[in-house]
């Protein structure tokens, strides 16, 4: 089961694991409010984060909290309603009204759009007509500023300062071999992907092949994202972002919305019962092994 998401948790908490967490749809579909933490510095490399709360004074509480303990940047930092919409047309969105921190609409717009995109949801982010918005003073802002460039600093120097050329050359061709490997069984699951649509099989049964292309998807993503970062391999990097648009384009043709819809439905549903399933075991104190795991 992923791990609860909250303040503390993120202290100690892996990219991966906050990826895995977030995903979790069962938790968004509860919430009513959210903090989201923009160039929060997670597992050691800056990323966007957001928190999901059942009740907005939770969420109210822990915005005192995180201001209270200076966790994370004012002006990088925002709280607000949350609520997710499907007209049948463009999908689902992603509404965040802000009414806390001193986070701009323009930014989080800008650096949560692929965060909310795990989810499949198109993010829009508004500032609410009761926004009571922190403003930080010049002295907290020049701190902030300071603190962000020793953060920069710290981060990116030590392994790229000592990586050289050499270093760079040959971790990138670690990257492109593996990058070649997803690929390639990326478009093996397209091409069995495609067959089962073509004999009509239900959601339940498309559901594993469609599933694994999703998350070989996003580690070549990711990985791409490696290789560019390295900028030893340009060529390379453009070739495989090309093939990554393309494979993403395939998975989300329109002519796909009905059947992804079924499966989304299939999978969410599968969600919530294991939710309450564990739910249930917690509450009778039941011996933990038995929680499910997916």
């Amino acid at each position: 089961m992923a791990e609860e998401l909250s303040l503390d948790s993120l202290k100690t908490m892996k990219k991966a694991d906050f990826i895995k967490a977030f995903k979790n749809k069962a938790i968004w579909k509860k919430a009513k409010s959210v903090i989201v933490l923009v160039d929060y510095k997670l597992d050691g490399k800056k990323t966007t984060v957001a928190i999901p709360f059942k009740k907005e004074t939770e969420m109210k509480q822990e915005m005192k909290r995180l201001k209270k303990e200076k966790l994370h940047v004012l002006k990088k930092t925002g709280a607000g309603h949350i609520n997710f919409e499907n007209d049948g047309s463009e999908g689902l969105k992603a509404k965040v009204e802000l009414v806390l921190g001193g986070l701009k609409a323009e930014l989080l717009q800008m650096k949560g759009t692929e965060l909310f995109g795990r989810l499949q949801a198109i993010l829009e982010v508004m500032m609410g007509d009761d926004a009571d918005l922190d403003e930080a003073d010049d002295e907290e802002e020049e701190e902030d500023s300071e603190l962000e460039d020793d953060s920069d600093v710290n981060e990116d120097s030590p392994e790229d300062a000592e990586m050289s050329e050499a270093d760079k050359k040959a971790e990138a061709k670690t990257i492109i071999q593996e990058l070649a490997r997803i690929q390639l069984e990326l478009k093996g699951e397209w091409s069995k992907f495609k067959g089962l649509v073509a004999e009509k099989n239900g959601a339940l049964v498309l559901i594993p092949a469609y599933g694994s292309m999703l998350q070989n998807l996003e580690n070549f993503d990711e990985k791409i994202g490696e290789l560019e970062a390295l900028a030893v391999a340009e060529d390379q990097s453009t070739i495989f972002r090309k093939n990554y648009e393309a494979l993403s384009g395939q998975l989300n043709a329109p002519s796909l919305e009905k059947l992804k819809g079924a499966i989304e439905k299939v999978k969410q549903n599968t969600l919530d019962m294991v939710a309450d399933i564990n739910a249930f075991i917690e509450q009778i104190d039941f011996d933990k092994q038995y929680l499910i795991q997916i």
